[in-house]
């Protein structure tokens, strides 16, 4: 994913998310979320469009050809 993301610095922000770093409070806010984008196992990655809108999700081990293709076809459409 480190180098999806040198691919796509300059057209899409990423943000990692490790629940181990977090305090007791920050993870109840953590688990929420995930809850809210239906992300149940790590390691998991959720692509949003600009409005916070779920557009993929991918659970487990991740296919970064795959993933960098909807990245592709998202940025084609300008939703992020």
């Amino acid at each position: 994913m480190q180098q999806l993301e040198k691919k796509y610095r300059d057209q899409v922000n990423f943000a990692w998310i490790d629940t181990s770093l977090y305090s007791e409070t920050e993870y109840d806010q953590l688990k929420k979320i995930s809850q809210d984008m239906k992300v149940q196992i790590p390691p998991a990655l959720v692509l949003l469009d600009g409005e916070g809108n779920v557009l993929h999700r991918w659970l487990g081990e991740l296919n970064s050809q795959e993933v960098s293709k909807a990245i592709e076809q998202v940025i084609s459409k300008r939703l992020i």
